[in-house]
């Protein structure tokens, strides 16, 4: 993320932390609202895209990997290394019963989500799973009620940027949702305040969005978003006041804390952009749409694992087209 500010790690807006944990209830409360000390990940799986959350979290104050596990022990041990991973699981089940792991980042082949999120759920860890969630919907269902079983959040995740494409979809809410997207993802863009009249239409897509997951999974405990959408001005002023919002609630009243200080705290940026549609040399539109960094917040998201992208990353272009910006988190930003 770029913005016109002091150069600051980048990281995430809010931190969920599972660590002292008493009651089915605090359990919750915990991992919905910590602000605390980093959170504790183990990872069950080594291949690319575990190695793309390694390093992305190493760029973050918000959490650590502190455990892997593989039915390979050699690449668990090879992974660890890699990353500086203190604890090495030569079985899944031994990494979701580490008592030094707060939760568990499942990125093993999509036929294993389910077992190996239900082996993370069953041990009481609340589970980040690499898309798609499940390959089946009676997966999910059976995966959600397990997470209520053991008190855990089971939260809706909003996401504007990627239209509903499912034939089981109603066609008014597709065309909603591909609306929205849009709205939020057409260049230049402002999910702060994307459009005067654009109101009724994100409450619509919120709406919709609630009535699905409510269908298939009952009420959620809270909401976030992707790339932190939630916390938009235009979209945090449509969302429902009766479920809680991540970011967390006030820790005194227990209700979410007002949107002033939400705004202020975890300003959203004005467009989010790919760095493939950014920089020249991966076909992308040109520096110059970094301009607006200068005077508001812009979102790039890069995947410096890809050999391109990490050229790109390197080259004298890109470094030039930072000079003046800062690197940042919507946390680290000023109000």
């Amino acid at each position: 993320m770029l913005a016109p500010a002091r150069r600051r790690r980048i990281g995430p807006p809010s931190q969920i932390s599972g660590a002292g944990i008493d009651t089915p209830a605090s359990r919750r409360a915990a991992i919905i609202d910590a602000m605390g000390e980093p959170l504790r990940w183990g990872v069950i799986g080594t291949g690319g895209i575990a190695a793309v959350f390694a390093a992305d979290l190493e760029l973050t104050d918000s959490g650590r990997i502190v455990a892997v596990g593989s039915r390979e022990p050699a690449r668990a041990e090879a992974f660890a290394e890699r990353f500086g991973v203190p604890n090495r699981h030569g079985s899944y089940e031994a990494l979701v019963s580490d008592p030094q792991v707060d939760a568990v980042y499942v990125a093993t082949t999509h036929p294993l989500h389910h077992a190996h999120a239900e082996l993370a759920l069953r041990a009481g860890k609340p589970v980040l799973l690499e898309k798609p969630f499940t390959v089946t919907a009676a997966q999910a269902r059976d995966l959600v009620a397990l997470a209520r079983e053991r008190d855990l959040p089971v939260g809706l995740h909003l996401n504007f940027t990627l239209p509903f494409g499912a034939d089981v979809v109603p066609a008014p809410v597709r065309a909603r949702q591909l609306e929205v997207t849009h709205l939020f993802t057409a260049p230049g863009a402002r999910p702060g305040d994307p459009h005067p009249g654009a109101a009724p239409l994100i409450a619509a897509a919120i709406a919709d969005q609630l009535a699905q997951f409510r269908a298939q999974f009952g009420e959620p405990t809270h909401i976030d978003g992707h790339h932190h959408i939630h916390v938009a001005r235009a979209v945090l002023a449509q969302l429902p006041r009766s479920l809680p919002i991540r970011p967390p609630l006030h820790p005194d009243s227990g209700r979410p804390f007002g949107q002033r200080w939400l705004i202020r705290r975890f300003r959203g940026p004005a467009t989010c952009l790919a760095f493939e549609r950014v920089h020249p040399a991966l076909g992308g539109e040109g520096l110059a749409v970094l301009e607006p960094a200068r005077r508001q917040v812009v979102e790039v998201m890069v995947h410096p694992t890809q050999p391109a992208e990490r050229a790109a990353l390197d080259g004298p272009e890109w470094r030039q087209a930072l000079d003046g910006l800062a690197l940042g988190s919507y946390r680290d930003l000023p109000g």
